[in-house]
């Protein structure tokens, strides 16, 4: 065998171990992460049946969504969708607090005012309040 020849065959022999090695190496961390995933993928499911996420009857298709990346890349939209229609919703709701009503709106005349009683806070009137009565009490009852 002529040596150029027998060194080509080395380097080759060199190059393809190195290939099958890395390649080797790739599956066994791919493997790895699969199997932590899929060890994960029946308390995750229990948990989602669990807090209401998933009916009862639809925990085996779910398992099934997690134990592929696509159908848990799809389980992740449908919960970030979720979880901003939720904030949008209180936010709009606290935002729906404390808007000011007119007299004409409020529904009550202006001779059966009562501040413990009326529902709106902080409506001028000059009727007598009742934190009226309370700060008077102690003015007029010092200590």
């Amino acid at each position: 065998m002529k040596p150029k020849l027998a060194e080509m065959l080395v380097k080759s022999i060199q190059i393809n171990s190195l290939l099958q090695k890395r390649a080797l190496d790739a599956y066994s961390n791919y493997h790895g992460a699969a199997q932590k995933a899929n060890e994960k993928v029946a308390s995750l499911a229990d948990h989602m049946v669990d807090k209401g996420c998933v009916a009862g009857h639809q925990k085996e298709a779910a398992s099934d969504m997690l134990q592929s990346h696509a159908g848990t890349m799809e389980l992740l939209w449908n919960s970030v969708d979720k979880l901003s229609d939720a904030h949008s919703r209180l936010e709009k709701s606290a935002s729906d607090l404390g808007r000011g009503v007119d007299e004409s709106q409020a529904g009550s005349s202006a001779n059966s005012y009562d501040s413990l009683a009326d529902p709106y806070v902080g409506r001028r009137t000059a009727e007598k309040k009742a934190s009226d009565e309370a700060i008077w009490a102690v003015v007029n009852n010092p200590v």
